[in-house]
């Protein structure tokens, strides 16, 4: 089906996986894998979680100085 209103061109994939590894070995691994995949954005849960706390941080009001 062809939509005239709709385009896609170099679409990108965002898979959330387990948790980071802790062992060096295994970060090491990891992170070489998340390198070489040039389509596809390899995130942790909780590296997802980090960056929400981070983004609803940067969201509130901020609070008032108490002197």
């Amino acid at each position: 089906m062809d939509l005239p209103d709709i385009h896609a061109f170099a679409l990108r994939c965002i898979l959330i996986v387990g948790t980071s590894p802790q062992e060096k070995g295994q970060k090491k691994s990891f992170e070489l894998v998340r390198k070489a995949l040039s389509e596809v954005t390899i995130v942790t849960f909780d590296e997802l979680a980090t960056r929400l706390e981070e983004i609803y941080k940067a969201l509130m009001p901020p609070t008032p100085e108490l002197f």
